[in-house]
């Protein structure tokens, strides 16, 4: 587990949370008065990762002064083009300040249960999709799982009929599969010159040639934060405490 690098996508603006986030960056708000991005980091912290790279765009000084108390195990990687591309773009940034290392991924507008990334790090299985099952949001990252428990897709495409459960946005791979995941969004950004696609479209590609597995997260909590009716759902469901 000490090996792990974390990787937390934390360039967006966050436009729907206005005007709160014409002060900070949406990873900066506070849930119950903890940054979404201080959460984050103290449970990777906590499950024993000691490196961790944030890549930072929007207000990035910010996100820089903030995670200054963390100097010795927080990288801060600046995303300039944050306003005209998207979280795949943040992947490929954060990826070329990561030689070979099993990783752990997480958006940074996610707050969750510290016992999901934990639980996720402990697995036997090295590439997972940490999933709340039996759930469907249209606008979220939906799986769909073959009848050996292997993921077969990763969209927001998939249908109710077919979809095992909703990502909560936390990955985990091994080195050969983010080497993989790594050289797919290159081709896409690099090559393809498609800039403003999700991690997720990379990830799903890689599916055809890794295996992944779901990781139920049980009764645990977890809260995408996109807009206020979110916030206001997850300053109710988390403790001060985190």
């Amino acid at each position: 587990m000490s090996t792990t690098i974390g990787i937390i996508l934390a360039a967006g603006v966050g436009s729907r949370l206005r005007p709160m986030t014409n002060q900070v960056p949406k990873c900066l708000i506070p849930v119950a008065g903890i940054p979404i991005l201080e959460r984050q980091i103290e449970a990777m912290l906590a499950c024993g990762i000691r490196k961790i790279v944030v890549v930072a765009g929007y207000k990035c000084d910010l996100v820089v002064s903030f995670c200054r108390r963390y100097t010795e195990t927080v990288r801060v990687v600046i995303k300039e083009e944050y306003a005209n591309t998207n979280n795949m773009y943040s992947f490929y940034t954060a990826a070329q300040n990561i030689g070979e290392a099993p990783v752990l991924l997480c958006n940074g507008d996610v707050v969750f249960d510290y016992e999901i990334m934990s639980s996720l790090l402990k697995s036997d299985w090295v590439n997972l999709i940490a999933v709340q099952p039996n759930q469907y949001i249209e606008e979220a990252m939906k799986v769909s799982v073959d009848s050996q428990g292997r993921v077969l897709e990763l969209s927001k495409a998939v249908p109710a009929s077919s979809a095992f459960g909703v990502s909560i946005d936390v990955y985990k791979f091994c080195p050969i599969a983010f080497k993989e995941i790594v050289k797919i969004a290159t081709r896409i950004i690099v090559g393809e010159g498609k800039r403003n696609l999700w991690t997720e479209v990379a990830i799903n590609e890689a599916l055809q040639r890794i295996a992944f597995r779901p990781f139920d997260i049980g009764v645990h909590r977890w809260v995408e934060i996109d807009n206020f009716a979110d916030l206001k759902g997850a300053n109710e469901s988390f403790p001060p405490t985190g």
